[in-house]
């Protein structure tokens, strides 16, 4: 049975590498503000809190 949404879904959905997508929800400085945004975006579109932040990041 599937948790809910991963870094694996977000990443491929956007077709970027995992560790883009987690650096980006991290804030990370050497992600580009065009990425953030566009992951931000897809997050918050599939219902992303902060509470479940920690359990996708895993």
């Amino acid at each position: 049975m599937k948790k809910g949404i991963t870094l694996k879904d977000l990443a491929r959905r956007l077709n970027m590498s995992i560790s883009t997508v987690s650096k980006a929800l991290n804030n990370d400085i050497s992600i580009s503000i065009l990425t953030k945004e566009r992951v931000s975006n897809l997050a918050k579109e599939w219902v992303i809190s902060p509470t479940n932040l920690p359990e996708i990041l895993n």
